[in-house]
């Protein structure tokens, strides 16, 4: 029996005022409930419009999803414990079904007692209005899960609402404990449809009959329905109710589900988001009445300085779901004092049947921060209008209403004809409301007027001489103008001047227009010796926008001839993306002087693109430009892959033209520089130096081609393993000093080695996989692709056997005595083995030789592995009658991968046998070369009982050595110590290489080796010889290095100071290096203080000093290259990189100007002339 210690019927005090207060809502009207259900974490999205970022989105023409954010939560059902999260639907469904499991008692077995839930799974549909008003419902075939308590053994029970209805009431039955406490048993759920009503709301059809399932195994109901209030929607059976049911919330239970808490949810609002000046505005949401695609909810309105409070898109409740603000896609221009009549289109919907909508949209065109009333305008929507219709709002007469800079729109749609253009806030019926920032453009007229005369020189300044007057209006706005006029504002001649004639034609921005006027002087314009004449031009702009005036402009007549232009330079390209891409160039010239000028050119004076240069063409107008006047020049040019991969394109030039008379005018240089966009790019070739791999121990040697193809320097190249097969120690890649930076279309090759190992061969070779990166001077680094080698194995299996007997002397061979037989196998492949045996193939003994038992050594034996197999036979009288006993033996393996097993050849042995001891010894060197000073190589000496007894104190002696250093002591493994016939061991030693071994260019090393017999002499092995050659590189490194001095002090290298050169010469080789020469042929006889260097070895060398000289400064620097030679051990010359030293020189600054005035400056002078006098006597009295 369940145990809780929960009164029946009880609550906690918390729970029963959750109680009250629910019942309290569902009293209260909807003006008063709906801001509860809101605030309470309710978050309801429509769709039908774009989804949740978290769900799949409607797209447009999709019937509309009705979206329910967090619910609330109801009374319970059962015992008050400790509540769990909700199980609920997600937030584009609502409760259509749900499913049970029971708990059975189990002793005694009875399937319908204590009938606890256990489990109580939900299922969901979508709610869809149609663009025909039709409310149906989508479910979702998966079931959701709740917490699941206690055993699950009892027979699941469903129960589903029909097709289009969805559940609006919860409740369910109770099993009532001995102890009074109530556990729910059974879940009821009541479905009915959703209507749009005559207002178009979104509604429950309580007067619809409903369905009411009670789905649970309640064979103990005892408790009765738990329906002290509705649970959720109310009990009614008419009108209509906003309140839907999401899930459940479960008390946490423990021998089954001790209580449920329904999670409710109502129809919210949708808000504005508009600054607060514009005042709060909202709507209630029916999936029927929007704007745009979609519709959001909101708790309160979401005030934002750029109207996008609602639109947070991943962001926290209530607005984690969508961006609504769709109903308009684009805003047209608006400019302040122009724009006279605007227009925007609004996409809306009206799906609610028989029912009007009302749109109206305000934009505050005077950035007051309110909506006022003729700021709005209204447009009906009709009922049944589909998604995505277009409707116009059109606002007229708004010229004298805009204010340039940012302001608001406002649109509202509700059903019915109450929203009207006085009211843009408020709450509303059905629909949506957005806001939006938008700006209204500022309109800048602006005109300039540039004034010259003609003729203007003295020789004609006489009576009689008509004098015409030019005037280039300029529009410098960014609106055209109209009805262009000249104004003279001061003129000074004593005749009159004709009236400035201009032309008639709008003027664009940016476009110039020339008008004219003459004036014929008189004799008292002579008499006064000059006439001056200023004048400025005005325009119309359009709309109510004031007419700009001209700075004034004056000329006098006579005037000094001043030819001028100006140059600006630009190009049509911000940077460059690729080779092979076309930029425009534009020249715009003024002639800026008072002159006409005539065959204006450009001319380019410094471009750094590889190409074809460009070629300017400039229009007509540059053959004679009057004071004033303006002309584009144009270009093309096309870049180059060198381009491509340079830093920028730079692009500097000048124009010029002919004045009437003396030196023609250039403009200051105007200069582009276009920047390369960064393309970073990297391959990678890698390569093995060994095709196949031949036995364990080998080294791979691989290479890594890392190729720039980018336009930027990487930094930091390297390159990254990404897949590697090998078992042994993992290649370390490393990259040359080329690697830290390495240019555009540059490569380097990184190198590494690994060690094959016998699993590796064993597997199937090795594979490896690499990468290249790098950083590039900004952004992301690139990463190649990947490069992979494959090293196959050559597998060749092989197997011996040496068979040996003890004891095998004549004396030994009597009846009855044991003798031991010893297998030496060897695995001679270069594969490992398995399962390796011995077959005793041939024996003479007339009695039985034992089994023939191997070490464990022999399950996987490894190649230049050996074991020892051994077996035994006691003599007989027909063995002894017969005079020898002979035996022959063969082994063999499995090797990996389907090969063929090898057979070894046959091993013989006879009793007796004749003793011949032999030993022979192979010596090898690691590595196989001499590459520097100091390295280390590793010497082994492979011995072997090449005879038929065993051998003892076996030793490896050096007979002749060609090192220069001590060869370490060779070391022989314990096995050394007795050593059976056919078996081997490996002795090693080590050296380190000297200066004098890798001068010599060969090493020299031979051994032999020894052992003692049973009886006899000791065998000597025949002598093995390796010799190690030098294969390393020779190299020097040169380094000149400048010291300025200067001699005179006055903080300048200029004529009469000192350079003073070194030259630093390094052996960077392996061998030495003799006839050492330096030539210097700037600075003269070099002197060094040796003519050869060891590996490693550095020399200082110097050479006299330079005195600068005029020459010097009219070079601007005194440049210096020194080079050398020297010849390594093996002739030939090595010829280092020379070395280049540059020094900057200067002109002698000039003279300090005398100071005059000054007490100071006197008293200084005086003292100077003393000392002077003074040094003057004391040298004369030296001199007498």
């Amino acid at each position: 029996m369940p145990s809780q210690t929960s009164q029946p019927g009880v609550l906690s005090s918390a729970r029963e005022k959750q109680r009250r207060s629910f019942l309290a809502r569902l009293r209260v009207s909807r003006a008063r409930r709906k801001p509860f259900a809101v605030v309470a974490l309710l978050t309801l999205v429509l769709a039908g419009l774009v989804v949740p970022a978290t769900t799949a989105s409607a797209a447009p023409g999709d019937a509309a999803q009705l979206y329910l954010g967090p619910s609330y939560e109801g009374p319970i059902v059962g015992s008050d414990k400790d509540l769990t999260a909700p199980t609920e639907c997600p937030s584009n469904s609502v409760l259509t079904g749900v499913q049970t499991e029971n708990r059975q008692q189990t002793s005694p077995v009875s399937p319908n007692a204590n009938s606890i839930l256990v489990r109580f799974a939900l299922q969901c549909s979508t709610i869809t209005v149609s663009n025909a008003g039709v409310v149906t419902g989508t479910v979702n075939p998966t079931w959701i899960n709740g917490p699941v308590y206690d055993q699950s053994r009892g027979n699941l029970q469903t129960g589903t609402c029909p097709a289009n209805t969805f559940v609006h009431r919860i409740t369910g039955t109770t099993y009532v404990g001995d102890n009074g406490a109530r556990w729910p048993s059974s879940v009821q759920i009541t479905c009915r449809p959703m209507i749009l009503t005559g207002a178009g709301e979104l509604r429950v059809d309580l007067a619809a009959t409903p369905t009411v399932l009670t789905i649970g195994q309640d064979f103990n109901t005892n408790g009765g329905l738990q329906t002290p209030t509705p649970r959720c929607g109310p009990g009614d059976t008419t009108g209509t109710s906003d309140i839907l049911v999401r899930g459940y919330r479960a008390q946490s239970g423990g021998e089954g589900i001790d209580g449920f808490n329904p999670s409710c949810a109502t129809v919210p609002d949708d808000f504005g988001d508009a600054p607060a000046s514009y005042g709060s505005v909202s709507h209630e949401l029916n999936a029927a009445t929007y704007l745009g695609w979609s519709a959001d909810a909101e708790t309160a309105m979401q005030y934002s300085a750029n109207a996008t409070g609602d639109n947070q898109v991943g962001g926290t409740a209530p607005n984690q779901f969508i961006n609504d603000e769709n109903g308009v896609s684009t805003f047209g221009p608006i400019t302040a004092g122009i724009t006279g009549s605007y227009s925007v289109s609004v996409l809306v919907a009206n799906k609610a049947p028989g029912t009007t909508a009302t749109l109206v949209g305000w934009v505050d065109f005077n950035r007051n921060g309110v909506f006022d009333a003729n700021e709005g305008v209204s447009a009906p929507v009709p009922a049944g209008t589909p998604d995505g219709s277009s409707v116009t709002l059109t606002w007229p007469g708004i010229i004298s209403q805009t204010v340039a800079g940012p302001t608001f729109a406002r649109f509202r749609i509700a059903n019915g004809t109450g929203l009207t253009t006085s009211t843009p806030t408020g709450t509303g019926g059905p629909g949506e409301v957005e806001d939006y920032a938008l700006t209204i453009a500022a309109a800048n007229p602006g005109i300039s007027l540039f004034k010259s005369a003609s003729p203007s020189g003295p020789d004609d300044f006489t009576v009689g001489q008509v004098i015409d007057y030019t005037f280039v209006v300029t529009n410098t706005g960014d609106v055209p103008l109209t009805d262009i006029s000249v104004d003279e504002t001061a003129f000074t001649g004593s005749g009159t001047m004709s009236t400035p004639v201009c032309p008639t034609t709008p003027l664009a921005p940016g476009a110039q227009a020339t008008c004219t006027a003459s004036y014929t002087l008189t004799q008292a314009d002579i008499d006064s010796g000059s006439l001056s004449n200023t004048a400025t031009a005005t325009g119309v702009p359009p709309g109510i926008l004031v007419p700009p005036v001209s700075p004034p402009s004056t000329v006098n007549v006579p005037a000094t001839s001043t030819a001028a232009l100006t140059l600006v330079k630009s190009a049509d390209t911000a940077e460059i993306t690729a080779a092979g891409q076309a930029i425009a160039y534009s020249f715009h010239v003024t002639n800026s002087g008072n002159v006409t000028l005539t065959n204006v050119t450009v001319d380019e004076t410094a471009f750094s693109g590889t190409g074809t240069p460009p070629v300017i063409t400039c229009p007509a107008g540059a053959a004679s430009m009057i004071p004033g006047a303006q002309i584009t020049c144009t270009a093309t040019y096309t870049t180059t892959v060198a381009d491509y991969n340079s830093d920028s394109l730079d692009n500097t030039a000048t124009a010029t033209g002919t004045p009437p008379s003396g030196t023609p005018p250039v403009s200051p240089p105007s200069s582009v520089e276009i920047p390369v966009a960064s393309a970073p790019g990297l391959t990678v070739a890698k390569t093995a130096d060994r095709t196949q791999l031949t036995a364990a121990g080998e080294t791979i040697n691989y290479s890594f081609l890392v190729t720039n193809t980018g336009n930027v320097t990487l930094t930091g190249v390297t390159v990254n393993e990404t897949a590697f097969s090998g078992t042994g120690t993992p290649p370390v890649v490393t990259c040359p000093a080329g690697a830290a930076s390495l240019a555009a279309g540059a490569t380097v090759t990184c190198t590494a080695s690994y060690v094959v190992t016998q699993a590796d061969i064993d597997s199937g070779g090795v594979t490896n996989t690499a990468t290249t990166t790098g950083t590039p001077p900004t952004g992301e680094p690139p990463v190649s692709p990947p490069s992979t080698v494959v090293v196959p194995p050559n597998p060749v299996p092989g197997i011996s056997v040496v068979k040996s007997a003890s004891p095998n002397t004549p004396d030994a061979y009597q009846v009855g005595q044991e003798i031991t037989y010893s297998f030496v196998v060897t695995n001679t492949g270069n594969v490992t083995l398995t399962n390796v045996t011995v077959n005793d193939e041939d024996f003479s003994g007339s009695g039985t030789l034992s089994p023939i038992q191997c070490p464990a050594g022999a399950a996987s034996l490894a190649p230049s592995v050996q074991i020892v197999c051994t077996a035994t036979y006691v003599l007989t009288q027909a063995d002894v009658n017969a005079g020898q006993v002979t035996n022959s033996a063969t082994a063999t393996g499995v090797p990996p991968g389907g090969l063929v097993p090898p057979v070894s050849p046959p091993s013989e042995t006879e009793v007796p046998i004749v003793p011949a001891p032999a030993i022979s010894i192979v010596k090898s060197a690691t590595p196989a070369t001499m590459t520097a000073v100091g390295q280390t190589l590793a010497y082994s000496f492979v011995v072997t009982n090449t005879g038929n007894v065993t051998l003892t104190d076996v030793t490896v002696d050096e007979t002749a050595f060609s090192g220069s250093g001590s060869l370490s002591a060779i070391v022989c493994p314990a096995e050394a110590a007795s050593m059976l016939p056919g078996q081997i061991v490996t002795c090693t030693a080590e050296y380190q290489t000297t200066q004098a071994d890798v001068d010599s260019g060969l090493l020299t090393n031979t051994a032999i080796a020894t052992g003692t017999p049973p009886s006899g002499q000791p065998p000597v092995s025949p002598p093995s010889t390796v010799e190690v050659p030098f294969d390393g590189t020779n190299s020097l490194a040169l380094e000149k290095r400048a010291n300025p001095v200067d001699v005179n002090g006055n903080g300048v290298i200029d004529p009469g100071d000192r350079i003073e050169w070194t030259i630093i010469v390094t052996n960077t080789g392996a061998q030495t290096i003799d006839d050492i020469v330096v030539s210097d042929p700037t600075a003269g006889p070099v002197t060094c203080p040796a003519t050869s260097l060891g590996s490693g070895a550095q020399m200082t060398c110097t050479v006299p000093p330079h005195t600068v000289t005029t020459a010097d400064v009219g070079r601007g620097q005194v440049r210096n290259v020194a080079t050398a030679t020297g010849v390594p051990p093996g002739g030939g010359t090595i010829v280092p990189p020379p070395s280049e030293t540059t020094t900057r020189v200067f002109p002698p600054p000039p003279p300090t100007l005398a100071v005059t005035g000054g007490t100071l400056s006197a008293a200084l002078m005086v003292g100077g002339l003393m000392l002077f006098l003074g040094a003057a006597l004391l040298r004369r009295r030296r001199t007498t």
